[in-house]
């Protein structure tokens, strides 16, 4: 994009000199160069913004995930950022004691109707691999603290509450053999 970006540029400076030369007034140049300018400025913070986006969203997977790490010392086995075939990745996948946790991570904010139908729909999704009648789906926002509250069925919560949450469920437990064939297609 960068680079298409680039010889577009230059050929609108291009251009710009040959009607310079052939004896165009610089308003005429002007107004291109400026037309430019707009379209260089709208093309490139909407690229920004994405990056931006995409940039906070990592870190806040990074914070999530290293919170998770501290459930391994209590048996429970934890997976990151897997694809299942999906329009996009599971951010976390925590299987233990107290049960199944798909675990998707949010910077600040979720939609209350496309994030939990996508987080039901890919914990049902996950279930069905793992033969488990139940993997609770979780919003966990990687910045601030939020509850627990369960909307929807989907449980919405801090980093910090996480993993008090998942320590004090009584859910299924998924068997050893499932999750080891699941981890195996990966």
């Amino acid at each position: 994009m960068t680079l298409i970006f680039g010889i577009l540029l230059a050929a609108v400076v291009l251009l710009s000199l040959a009607l310079l030369l052939a004896g165009a007034t610089g308003v005429i140049s002007a107004l291109i160069l400026l037309a430019v300018a707009y379209v260089a400025n709208h093309l490139g913070s909407t690229h920004l913004d994405a990056g931006t986006r995409w940039g906070k969203g990592g870190n806040g997977e990074i914070k999530v995930g290293r919170a998770l790490e501290g459930l391994r010392r209590d048996g429970f086995v934890v997976m990151h950022d897997l694809h299942k075939g999906l329009a996009g990745n599971i951010d976390h996948l925590v299987c233990g004691p107290t049960g199944a946790f798909m675990v998707e991570t949010k910077f600040r904010r979720y939609d209350n109707d496309s994030d939990l139908a996508k987080a039901r729909r890919v914990a049902q999704m996950v279930a069905g691999e793992l033969r488990t009648a139940w993997v609770q789906p979780v919003i966990c926002f990687a910045t601030r603290r939020y509850g627990p509250k369960t909307i929807k069925g989907v449980t919405v919560l801090g980093v910090d509450e996480l993993v008090p949450y998942i320590r004090s469920q009584r859910n299924p437990v998924v068997a050893f053999d499932a999750l080891a064939r699941f981890a195996d297609t990966q």
